[in-house]
């Protein structure tokens, strides 16, 4: 697996049997560059070490603040000790030319709390000043005119006890934002005159609004309630296989295939059973009994009848006596995931039709690998002059003129 990959790098690294692999890779690579470098483990900070002596110049691109990868055995204070022994602090990038004033000094005061640390923003004409290592220099023209950057909208509840925005509500806001021009955001626009681009005020469209949220549950509802508003959506929808149901479905497949599948059975202890990563992993060290005991038995027994029934009577079986219509529903949207399963019995027919045609047998293993290359049209919507309602992670690394958050 992929730790063994790395300890075994590092052995081609270190050993001196291997000296001829640590010459190759001098006279191969001149410069060698490290990308999301605040997520590297100690390992892999080992063999950037023994590298960072083979090339000539090394560039690490990282940020301690977006460390996200802890639970693989990442070390966010390994990587802060590395940075300040082997870059020089003239070298660290300590500005920052995206965020307006305010919300970059508010990203610094959320960050510093966070981390413990008194905030000392760094000095941009002074490289060797001190700084409390996480504040960037928000550097962007504010143009006269714009809004605050920074707002909070108490929008309403939908009911005294609902955790729930009133996005109908939020909807004629952004409605009226938009339809009174009051509201001025900065576009690059290129002056025909001289060829260059200029910066101008200009009314905030539909398009330029953006609602990020923690996961992507509610943006079907959300959505809806926003065009009841009259306000034009566009949202970014998952795949039908990737949705839970469908993963579920076919991880019972995989499971009828092979009972000794442990990522099948992991993935119905995760949907079925609730069970985090840690705790499958856990109860399977453990040896403690299987929490499939009772599902493996039916599923034993339908496993004995798969030479007599078709691959779509297989997907209904599963979805129906397991009553997984059912099970999904406190997961949200039980409309969408009916269709899906509905979609994926649709998806078994057509590729029984497709196997009929080929006067090829169907099989479940078949089956597998047909829905995993199947496609679907219209999933994808991203009009431009929509409001995008989308999760946080999806939409990292882009960036829209007014960004509103809700669920964090």
């Amino acid at each position: 697996d992929f730790n063994d990959m790395e300890q075994r790098f590092i052995r081609l690294l270190t050993e001196e049997r291997f000296e001829h692999v640590r010459k190759d890779i001098g006279d191969t690579y001149k410069v060698m560059m490290v990308d999301e470098f605040q997520d590297s483990n100690p390992v892999q900070i080992r063999i950037f070490r023994q590298l960072m002596e083979l090339v000539d110049e090394t560039v690490f691109v990282g940020d301690s603040k977006q460390a996200i990868y802890g639970f693989r055995g990442t070390e966010s204070s390994l990587v802060d000790d590395f940075i300040r022994q082997r870059i020089p602090p003239k070298e660290s990038h300590k500005v920052s030319h995206r965020p307006r004033p305010e919300l970059g000094r508010t990203a610094n005061d959320i960050f510093c709390h966070a981390w413990g640390v008194s905030k000392q923003e760094p000095d941009p004409d002074n490289p060797t000043a001190p700084y409390d290592g996480l504040s960037l220099h928000p550097d962007r023209n504010t143009h006269d005119g714009q809004d605050p950057a920074l707002q909070h909208w108490n929008a309403p509840l939908k009911s005294p006890r609902a955790t729930k925005l009133d996005y109908l509500t939020i909807g004629r806001k952004i409605r009226k934002i938009v339809e009174d021009k009051t509201c001025k955001v900065v576009r690059k626009v290129k002056n025909k005159k001289t060829g260059k681009e200029e910066e101008i005020l200009d009314s905030i469209r539909y398009g330029d609004i953006a609602i990020l949220l923690r996961n992507g549950t509610s943006t079907g509802d959300i959505a809806q309630k926003l065009r009841e508003a009259g306000v034009p959506v566009s949202i970014q929808e998952t795949e039908f296989i990737g949705w839970a149901e469908v993963q579920l479905v076919l991880s019972l497949i995989r499971y009828i295939i092979n009972p000794e599948d442990r990522c099948a059975k992991a993935d119905i202890l995760h949907l079925i059973g609730g069970m985090s990563t840690e705790d499958i992993i856990i109860n399977a060290a453990a040896g403690r009994e299987d929490p499939l005991s009772s599902l493996s038995a039916w599923l034993k027994d339908l496993r004995s009848r798969v030479s007599v029934l078709s691959v779509s009577e297989i997907v209904d079986s599963l979805a129906l006596e397991l009553d997984i219509y059912g099970n999904s529903a406190p997961w949200g949207l039980s409309e969408t995931r009916i269709r899906n399963l509905d979609f994926l019995a649709s998806v078994a027919r057509e590729y029984e039709q497709l196997c009929a045609n080929m006067n090829a047998a169907p099989t479940l293993p078949g089956f597998i690998a047909y829905v995993s290359d199947y496609k679907t049209e219209g999933h994808k919507v991203d009009r431009a002059d929509t409001v995008k309602v989308l999760t946080c992670h999806s939409a990292k690394g882009l960036e829209w003129p007014m960004v509103i958050l809700d669920e964090l």
